[in-house]
């Protein structure tokens, strides 16, 4: 009598069986399990030691077995699937999760190649909320050190990271993944390629280089940094000595504390071709204009190092009406060498690099972007002192 009222109980227990369990609330197992059947299992494993959290764990354990004999087709166990999902990636080894199954210790094999099966078929969900999205793609060949792997590669920089969202839903097949599935299974998780057509219209032809504009509507960040930037230049014009003055590094550090954020990085599929084809730089900046649609972001920038910033830039310039929103940006190492470049050709024979010299070695690389920073606090000093302009 007490087993059919037992049996009836875990039988009327509702339970999903369109979707998998989400891993982040194994700690919850305890709350699935029926309350007769929890009774049960208190009055005939009871402690009085210290040991009480492991007692409870292992009548949770016991309690999820026994619902999985009861029903095996209609209840997926948290704890039963993760015991078969370590045991495969630990030791690849289908027999000891057989072994193990048909003890009820844990999952049969077939519903781990489902769970597979479904990661492989479900797009991945990127989440993308934030005030700014940087894609940034690059060259991942130096990965094995040989240079025989030829992709790219490319990351989402979100800053700052919004909210945790609840874990996106994984839904499960009740069909059985045979051979024919298994085999597509290289055809899963890739960005499709798009080739590029040289167009009619010219590329970079059509870009004109003027003095830059404002932006018409600024970032709160982007306002409050300018704002910083020019209270630091202005504090070496104020009759303050160049002692007083902190770096712009310590300023910024200063004026920022407790309103710094961090960015989070979001890992993006690989294009697997070479990285300097221009398929391949055009499929990156569809893949990168596809997900910021997706997510209603308006402006992608798009971030890519020196060799590829121009192809780039061509192919965004010759497909302008279709990747309207993409702006081309050059990493910031490569933007910086650029910047240093441009300063000693037209600042060439002016003495700036007789002055640099008095810090750095001749003939050095070692002209960075911490000789320009101590270089522009006298710089302000300089100009109005030539002026007679004083400050009280």
């Amino acid at each position: 009598m007490a087993a059919a009222l037992i049996r009836d109980d875990i039988r009327s227990k509702a339970s999903i069986s369109s979707e998998y369990p989400q891993m982040e609330k194994l700690q919850d197992s305890e709350k699935i399990v029926p309350e007769f059947l929890k009774r049960l299992l208190s009055g005939i494993n009871k402690t009085k030691s210290e040991k009480v959290k492991i007692c409870e764990r292992r009548r949770t354990a016991i309690a999820h077995s026994v619902m999985a004999a009861c029903r095996p087709r209609s209840f997926i166990s948290p704890i039963l699937l993760a015991i078969s999902l370590y045991i495969n990636r630990k030791y690849e080894s289908r027999e000891l999760v057989d072994i193990l199954s048909s003890l009820s210790f844990a999952d049969e094999y077939r519903e781990i190649q489902r769970l597979y099966y479904a990661f492989l078929t479900n797009d991945p969900m990127y989440d993308l909320a934030g005030e700014l999205v940087n894609f940034v793609f690059g060259n991942v060949r130096t990965l094995t050190g040989h240079g025989t792997w030829h992709v790219m590669g490319g990351i989402a920089c979100v800053t700052p990271p919004g909210k945790e969202k609840v874990a996106p839903v994984i839904p499960r097949s009740t069909k059985g993944v045979g051979k024919s599935v298994l085999d597509e299974t290289g055809h899963f998780g890739y960005v499709p390629v798009k080739v590029y057509k040289k167009r009619a219209a010219p590329g970079l032809k059509s870009i004109k280089i003027g003095p830059p504009e404002p932006p018409k509507c600024k970032p709160p960040l982007l306002k409050l940094s300018n704002c910083l930037d020019n209270i630091w230049l202005a504090s070496f014009t104020l009759g303050i000595t160049l002692s007083n003055c902190p770096s712009w590094s310590g300023f910024m550090q200063c004026a920022m504390k407790g309103q710094s954020h961090k960015s989070k990085i979001l890992i993006l599929q690989f294009i697997n071709l070479d990285p300097s084809q221009p398929d391949t730089i055009y499929t990156a900046l569809c893949y990168a204009h596809k997900l910021s649609e997706k997510q209603s972001l308006g402006i992608c920038p798009v971030t890519f190092d020196q060799p590829f910033y121009i192809k780039a830039t061509e192919i965004v310039q010759a497909t302008k009406p279709e990747l309207k929103n993409i702006v081309v940006r050059l990493g910031g190492f490569h933007l910086l060498m650029s910047y240093m470049g441009t300063i000693g050709y037209v600042m060439g024979g002016s003495g700036l690099e007789d002055l640099w010299e008095t810090v750095y070695a001749p003939n050095s690389d070692s002209y960075d972007d911490r000789s320009c920073i101590c270089l522009c606090p006298p710089c302000p000093s300089f100009v109005f002192s030539c002026y007679n302009i004083k400050f009280i």
